[in-house]
């Protein structure tokens, strides 16, 4: 009784962004049906956010905002998509801006949805991450999104890191596999969050 979850450690995202993950793949295309026509939308930085990148629909018009100079990059000559990169100094580690400077950008722009990665997500104590200046930028993003949609394999459930960002509760849908914990799941959809476990998409 009274033990914590162990901390989730975090991986340089320049040490993983070239690994090809199917379970990544598989939980981006199963969030790709989230995404609707002429929203205005924040996808995150993140192995998991980039493939969301990669496949994003083609045949309506919408908006992307990033702090993700990658995410960005994989989007130049996407013709249907408006593309805002948010500047600000960039986190080598995640290679994402964050900070106050990005932080008051974020501030002057509303969002239909946002799409961010997990670092470790606890039913009871939240969304968190390792880093500070992160966490108070994803914290921002957040505070002006109408919908906050999260995406991440099951190893990443059950776990907190040293930051947190939000309570469960903020957040209206968890895209996982199906190898996440039930009890877990329950204990998070009882927080208001709703479910959705990918499938083989490939």
């Amino acid at each position: 009784g009274g033990a914590l979850p162990l901390q989730q450690d975090a991986q340089a995202y320049r040490e993983r962004q070239d690994e090809v993950d199917p379970l990544k793949k598989q939980i981006a295309l199963a969030t790709i049906k989230f995404i609707k026509p002429n929203q205005t939308i924040l996808i995150d930085s993140g192995t998991t956010c980039l493939q969301l990148a990669m496949h994003l629909p083609t045949h309506f018009n919408f908006t992307v905002v990033t702090l993700s100079p990658l995410v960005a990059t994989k989007l130049m000559y996407h013709d249907n998509i408006e593309l805002i990169l948010v500047g600000g100094k960039i986190f080598k580690p995640a290679v994402m801006a964050m900070g106050a400077t990005t932080n008051e950008m974020l501030r002057k722009i509303h969002f239909d949805s946002c799409f961010l990665g997990i670092c470790a997500l606890h039913p009871n104590k939240g969304l968190s991450i390792n880093n500070l200046d992160e966490a108070e930028t994803l914290s921002t993003i957040i505070e002006q999104s109408e919908q906050v949609v999260v995406l991440g394999s099951s190893l990443k459930l059950g776990k907190m890191s040293t930051y947190k960002v939000c309570d469960s509760n903020k957040l209206n849908l968890l895209v996982t596999d199906s190898s996440s914990e039930n009890k877990i799941l329950s204990l998070l959809k009882g927080k208001g969050v709703q479910i959705e476990i990918c499938t083989n998409y490939a």
